[in-house]
């Protein structure tokens, strides 16, 4: 039991640090990130909406479906769970990727970020229940390409700590990939 909360308070110093690193990079760019951008995303269908705060931050928010198979009893279901994701990016390569010419418009770029999700219980499935369903939050390292298209590629991935609603608390991986259409200018 000592070894266990010992454990999560080291998790709890590293995830702190993480949270923090984006005040402490001291970078000033000619470029800012977009002040609004929001995306239908048709992997995952659902919206994201990411809010410029700074030069180099933005507040993104999610509402998708996220799809997956389960065996409960020798009997493999589909699940569609929905969940709602909010990060705190940090864009940290916009004057490399001027520098190079390429683009950053929509906020094309790579980002840290923390980030915290909240997967709810499958759709129309009152007998599974996942040991994933309930709040997961952690840092992930990421990066998102628009294309003059409109069409936008997003994925991230970290490590995170789930607050299960079966009570099982632990470390997990952060895996995300969307693919999603820009709305707007």
């Amino acid at each position: 039991m000592l070894l266990a909360i010992f454990y999560f308070i080291n998790m709890k110093k590293y995830f702190f640090i993480l949270l923090c690193l984006p005040f402490f990079v001291i970078a000033q760019n000619e470029k800012k990130t977009k002040e609004n951008l929001f995306k239908i995303n048709i992997l995952n269908p659902g919206f994201t909406y990411e809010k410029g705060l700074t030069n180099t931050t933005t507040l993104c928010l999610d509402t998708n479906l996220s799809f997956g198979f389960a065996a409960h009893n020798n009997k493999t279901t589909f699940l569609a769970s929905p969940f709602l994701r909010g990060q705190y990016r940090y864009y940290y390569n916009f004057e490399k990727r001027i520098s190079k010419g390429k683009s950053i418009s929509n906020n094309s770029g790579g980002f840290i970020a923390f980030s915290a999700s909240y997967y709810l219980k499958p759709l129309g499935n009152d007998i599974y229940i996942s040991s994933y369903d309930g709040l997961t939050f952690g840092g992930v390292w990421g990066f998102q390409k628009t294309y003059k298209c409109g069409i936008n590629l997003s994925a991230n991935a970290g490590l995170g700590y789930n607050l299960s609603n079966q009570q099982s608390h632990k470390v997990l991986p952060i895996l995300n990939f969307t693919v999603g259409w820009v709305i707007g200018k």
